[in-house]
């Protein structure tokens, strides 16, 4: 070693003594230069971040070894005291880093059970089921037996014993809860109803909440039960393409009888459902009409009903 370092000059130039102290700091990459942090003396796996302004200072040391003509093996000797000195300050302050994110975790975690239990202690409790001024007497007359099929066709689109047939289908998903205080006002039947009287044309929430005697955000989330269970119960059944080839050849056939147009089984069509911005993603929802809107997209038999419906 001894006469490798004699072939060394006693005074090395700048650009010798910043190698031998920078030797060990590796390229660094765009993100650490913005950052402001460098990697030094990190191997692949280890997690060694300094200041990025001690690279400046490094090299001022190296300017300052050069001058004073110190030898390399000086120069090694002081890298590794000062390398050993920074990864102690680093460790440390690491160390403290993670003992304060630990302990503001948990005042956050303290502050949100102190929320949670004062909510909990100055919730009001409801004071009544139906607010004044609201009655359901248009649906308590619409199920009685003597109401012509005219009347449930004109307000539900559908007679009186398609809607029973549908209502003890989704029975067991949005039936009320034995358990509830409010267990007889809305029944299964009544959901239904409130439901397919929304769906039916334009109406609004607030129209068919006063129809039936119930508040805005009641009929709301009674119309997003109902309809998640016909889609989950119903729609499986009744709105699927051709799963064969005899199905398709008969739907093709009734096509080719009623309209003169052969290998067809169905028309496709579609359109856009206007909605408000979604808070997620809102760009993926604005349309070419400039709105935002969910795609349609649906299929009809020669007989014009759904065979496909589809919603993006």
């Amino acid at each position: 070693m001894m006469s490798a370092i004699k072939h060394v000059r006693s005074e090395p130039s700048f650009s010798v003594c910043k190698a031998a102290i920078l030797h060990s700091v590796p390229r660094t990459t765009l993100r650490d230069r913005l950052s402001g942090k460098v990697v030094i003396g990190a191997k692949p796996g280890r997690k060694s971040i300094l200041p990025f302004d001690l690279e400046e200072k490094l090299i001022d040391y190296a300017s300052k070894v050069a001058k004073l003509g110190c030898s390399l093996l000086t120069a090694l000797i002081l890298q590794l005291i000062g390398l050993a000195i920074t990864y102690k300050l680093l460790e440390n302050k690491q160390n403290f880093a993670l003992g304060a994110y630990l302990r503001t975790r948990k005042n956050n975690l303290q502050r949100k059970k102190k929320l949670a239990r004062q909510r909990l202690m100055n919730r009001k409790s409801r004071n009544l089921w139906v607010e004044k001024g609201r009655t359901d007497l248009w649906w308590q007359n619409m199920i009685e037996p003597n109401v012509p099929e005219t009347c449930w066709k004109r307000n539900f689109r559908m007679t009186k014993g398609c809607f029973l047939e549908l209502a003890a289908i989704i029975d067991t998903v949005i039936s009320p809860q034995p358990n509830c205080l409010n267990y007889c006002f809305l029944t299964t039947h009544k959901k239904l109803a409130i439901t397919i009287y929304y769906l039916k044309d334009t109406g609004s929430l607030w129209m068919t909440a006063n129809v039936f005697g119930i508040y805005q955000c009641t009929a709301s989330k009674t119309v997003k039960i109902v309809c998640d269970a016909i889609n989950n119960i119903v729609g499986p059944i009744y709105l699927h393409l051709p799963k064969n080839k005899e199905n398709m050849t008969k739907l093709a056939s009734q096509f080719d009888v009623k309209f003169g147009i052969i290998q067809a089984f169905g028309c496709i069509d579609g359109a856009h459902i206007q909605i408000k911005r979604p808070i997620e993603n809102g760009q993926d929802y604005f349309c070419y009409k400039q709105y935002f809107s969910l795609n349609v997209q649906a299929v009809c038999d020669s007989k014009g009903y759904f065979i496909d419906v589809e919603c993006k």
